[in-house]
């Protein structure tokens, strides 16, 4: 009945006033308490640091793989290292049955050529976070028959050497 049908104040009732509880943060008449406010910061640095190691997982696991190499002897577009991975390794993404091949490529000079030798190799090429940049081998543009690739530093102006044979 509509006669009978009282609106609801759009005040604050009484015992709204007091202090209540939402998930953990405490307000007293609408306000976060001084606890509330520094659990609020707390929790806004843990999701923070949460999305840091996340995107940072990769880079890390790639400087570790990189200061490895140069301590097993590599030198910057130089030499490989070919290792099985192992429970000591100091690489976070790698299968521990599955044999890499480590060649620490630096284009702060500029273009870097890989030679690839005809065979079932299996080789990608990712930047320091991890990030796709090439396929060589089986899956790359030489299938496998063997190839010269040449790798450019990003955003590289340049002269470009002649191009792979």
């Amino acid at each position: 009945m509509v006669e009978n049908f009282k609106a609801p104040s759009i005040m604050t009732k009484p015992e709204l006033e007091a202090t209540f509880d939402l998930g953990g943060y405490r307000f007293v008449r609408g306000y976060p308490t001084a606890e509330t406010i520094e659990k609020a910061y707390d929790d806004a640095d843990l999701v923070r640091a949460l999305g840091a190691y996340k995107f940072f997982y990769p880079t890390v696991s790639m400087y570790a793989l990189w200061e490895g190499c140069k301590a097993a002897g590599l030198e910057e577009n130089k030499n490989a290292l070919i290792a099985f991975g192992s429970p000591r390794q100091m690489v976070f993404t790698p299968n521990s049955d599955t044999a890499y091949a480590g060649v620490l490529l630096d284009l702060s000079e500029g273009p870097v050529i890989i030679d690839i030798p005809a065979g079932s190799i299996m080789a990608v090429v990712n930047d320091m976070n991890q990030r796709w940049v090439a396929d060589m081998g089986l899956p790359g543009p030489d299938a496998g028959k063997g190839g010269k690739h040449m790798i450019l530093p990003p955003g590289y102006q340049g002269t470009i050497p002649a191009g792979p044979t």
